[in-house]
């Protein structure tokens, strides 16, 4: 088994409703200790207008 914590991590830009999966300079970094949470943010996200780079 892995015990290795692994974190999910998403920046974004509330202002523009971007959200990228890489580092971009002036996005606020999010991070998420379980991939659930990552992909119920996501899903918040898409239903909120957000583009997604």
């Amino acid at each position: 088994m892995n015990t290795a914590s692994q974190s999910y991590l998403l920046w974004i830009d509330q202002s523009a409703a971007v959200a990228s999966f890489h580092p971009v300079s002036g996005y606020e970094q999010m991070s998420f200790q379980s991939r659930e949470l990552y992909q119920a943010k996501l899903w918040i996200l898409m239903q909120s207008g957000f583009r997604f780079q």
